[in-house]
């Protein structure tokens, strides 16, 4: 990899987001920036290595690592006390914020899918329009572009951590991601707080979809936990099983918990009754009530 390749991954940018923050300056296109990491040239566009410099001078990016990276196959990013390193994933203490949860996950989608800064930002900012949030379409025409441009363009930098990400956007940018991929980051927000992500179904005369059982996923559930219970074969849970295994099986039995749960509160909105467990408790003078 050329410095300039390990510099953009090192920030999470992808070409066209690198491109994005790049703004229309002269050979910032995508292929343009494909071929700049892939076949640099002797000569690179003053403008664009400036830029390019400024972008990346946190991670020590030279004119020299632009002209000639080959020069540089031991190169290593230069991480600085201002510079904010994305989280280790592989850390087992490891705590990410709200904002690194959902940018990653962001990220993941783009890179999984055909989904893109330029049409999210579009989906986005059309959530936004509704409350006011951002500005509104120009009404000339001509404006029109500069308009989607500095849409892509404020998207783009609070993706790769130029600019703050607006704690009032937060609902809408969830709502933009796809059903699977949105309820696993509202997990991990929720159980950074300590907290079981159970949702709560509404009256079924509002939604016949949220008063549906779902028996069939917590099957499904069920039978993730058995064929992921490798360390439940020797009758034991300890130092001898491997830590991968155990990982993936507490997960698979969190997932499996939260829809048991959801079932059980479904049960409970949408007819009245309650496991007998919960009335006993409700009756107890331990709870503080009676």
């Amino acid at each position: 990899m050329t410095p300039l390749q390990k510099c953009r991954e090192a920030k999470r940018l992808t070409l066209e987001l690198l491109s994005a923050q790049l703004n229309g300056t002269q050979g910032s296109s995508i292929s343009s920036l494909y071929r700049l990491e892939n076949k640099p040239s002797s000569s690179v566009n003053k403008n664009l290595s400036t830029a390019l410099l400024d972008i990346f001078k946190n991670e020590g990016l030279t004119i020299e690592h632009l002209m000639s990276p080959e020069l540089f196959t031991d190169f290593k990013i230069n991480y600085t006390q201002d510079e904010q390193k994305f989280p280790d994933l592989t850390s087992d203490t490891n705590v990410m914020t709200e904002k690194e949860i959902i940018i990653n996950a962001t990220l993941e989608w783009f890179e999984h899918s055909n989904m893109a800064v330029t049409k999210f930002s579009e989906m986005l900012y059309e959530k936004l329009l509704i409350p006011g949030l951002v500005l509104p379409e120009p009404e000339k025409a001509e404006d029109y572009d500069k308009w989607v441009a500095s849409r892509v363009r404020r998207v783009s930098r609070v993706i790769d951590g130029s600019s703050n990400f607006p704690i009032e956007w937060k609902n809408y940018w969830l709502a933009c991601l796809p059903s699977e991929l949105k309820m696993s980051v509202l997990s991990q927000m929720m159980s950074s707080f300590g907290y079981l992500l159970v949702p709560l179904p509404t009256n079924a005369s509002l939604d016949i979809q949220d008063s549906r059982a779902k028996l069939d996923e917590i099957s499904m559930q069920f039978a993730g936990v058995i064929g992921n219970s490798k360390p439940a074969m020797d009758g034991f849970y300890d130092s001898r099983d491997c830590k991968a295994e155990l990982q993936l099986m507490q997960d698979k039995l969190g997932e499996l918990l939260a829809s048991v749960l959801r079932e059980m509160t479904l049960i409970e909105n949408n007819t009245g009754i309650q496991c007998k467990l919960n009335q006993i408790w409700a009756n107890s003078p331990l709870n503080g009530k009676v």
